[in-house]
C-alpha cells in the first residue's frame, strides 16, 4: 500500500506550487537565457530582424484595418505572418519551444493565412470572416511578438530585460504595500456615528474634526453620538465641548457610556452650563478603563435642539 501511495504524494507538491514557476522565470529569465544559448549570434540577429519586420507589418495592418482599407490590411497582415514564420524557423525548432499560449497565438496566425488566401484587391471583396481572422491575428501577433522578442536579445538586452522585470516587480510590491498601509490606516481611523443629524452639513464627523467652530447638530429625539476608536485601549480623559455654532441648539445633560466590544464597561453623567460667549466644556475621568467606543447620549438640551462641538478621547 505504501508503494502505491508514494507517487501520488510526491506528484502533488509540484501542482500546488506550479504558480511560482512563472514568477521565478519573470525574475530570473533563466529559461529564456537557456533557450537563447542554443541559438547562434547570426541566427539570433536574423530572427530579431524578422520579428521587427513582423511587428512593423502587424502595426500597419492594424492601422489599415481601422481606417477601413481592408484589402491592404490583409496583404500587409500576410506579410507580417510570413516574417513571423521566418523568425520561428531561423530560431530552430520553434514549435517545440513554444508554450501552450504561444502555440494558440501561432495557430491564430495560421488560421488567418488560410482564411485570407489570395488577398482581394478591392475592399468590397474582403469577407467578414477575413476581417475577423485578421483582427484575431493582430491581437495574437502582439502577444507573440512580445514573448518571442526576449529570445532574440543580445547580452545587453537580456540585462535590460532582467532589470526592467525586477523594477516592475518592485514597483508592484511597493504599490501593494502602500495600499495595505493606507487601508489599515483608514480602517484604524477614529470615526463617528450618530442617531441622526439636522442635515448632512452638521454630520457626526464634525464632532471629531478638532475644530470647535464646527458642530454636530442632532436631528432626532433622544439623540446620541458615538466615537469609535481605532483599537481598544485604556482611556485617559474624555472632554466634551458643547454646541454653540447653530443658534438655540446646545446640549444640557448628557450620559456617557463606555464600550468594550459591545459591552458597557463604564457610565458617567455630566451637565453643561448655559450657552454663553464661549462654549461650555466638561471633562470626565474614565479611570483608565479599556474601551474601543464612547457613546454620548443627550438627555436634555438648551433651546430647540441638541448639539456638540467636540468629543476628545485621550
Amino acid at each position: 500500500m505504501a508503494a502505491a501511495t508514494e507517487p501520488r504524494a510526491h506528484g502533488a507538491a509540484p501542482l500546488r506550487w506550479q504558480w511560482i514557476a512563472p514568477l521565478r522565470e519573470y525574475w530570473t529569465i533563466a529559461e529564456t537565457l537557456a533557450a537563447a544559448a542554443t541559438t547562434s549570434e547570426a541566427a539570433r540577429a536574423t530572427a530579431a530582424h524578422e520579428l521587427s519586420m513582423a511587428w512593423q507589418d502587424r502595426d500597419a495592418a492594424e492601422i489599415l484595418l481601422l481606417a477601413g482599407s481592408s484589402a491592404d490590411a490583409l496583404r500587409v497582415g500576410l506579410s507580417a505572418a510570413a516574417h513571423l514564420e521566418k523568425a520561428l524557423a531561423v530560431a530552430g525548432d520553434g514549435a517545440a519551444q513554444l508554450s501552450t499560449s504561444e502555440r494558440r497565438d501561432t495557430d491564430a496566425f495560421h488560421a488567418f493565412v488560410v482564411e485570407a488566401g489570395n488577398a482581394p484587391d478591392l475592399d468590397s471583396r474582403v469577407t467578414p470572416a477575413q476581417r475577423t481572422a485578421l483582427a484575431a491575428a493582430i491581437r495574437a501577433g502582439l502577444r507573440l511578438e512580445r514573448r518571442l522578442g526576449a529570445r532574440f536579445l543580445d547580452a545587453a538586452g537580456y540585462a535590460r530585460l532582467r532589470l526592467w522585470n525586477r523594477a516592475r516587480v518592485c514597483v508592484a510590491v511597493a504599490v501593494v504595500v502602500l495600499l495595505l498601509v493606507f487601508t489599515a490606516k483608514v480602517a484604524r481611523a477614529t470615526r463617528a456615528s450618530a442617531s441622526g443629524s439636522l442635515n448632512p452639513i452638521y454630520g457626526p464627523d464634525r464632532a471629531i474634526d478638532g475644530d470647535v467652530n464646527t458642530d454636530w447638530v442632532a436631528g432626532a429625539a433622544a439623540p446620541w453620538i458615538e466615537v469609535w476608536l481605532p483599537y481598544a485601549r485604556r482611556l485617559g480623559r474624555i472632554t466634551l465641548v458643547d454646541g454653540h455654532v447653530v443658534h438655540d441648539r446646545a446640549a444640557k445633560d448628557v450620559r456617557v457610556d463606555i464600550y468594550a466590544h459591545d459591552r458597557v464597561v463604564g457610565s458617567m453623567v455630566a451637565a453643561f452650563g448655559p450657552p454663553g460667549p464661549s462654549p461650555s466644556v466638561v471633562s470626565l475621568d474614565p479611570a483608565g478603563v479599556r474601551a474601543d467606543r464612547v457613546r454620548v447620549t443627550i438627555t436634555s438640551a438648551y433651546g430647540s435642539g441638541a448639539a456638540l462641538s467636540e468629543i476628545l478621547v485621550d
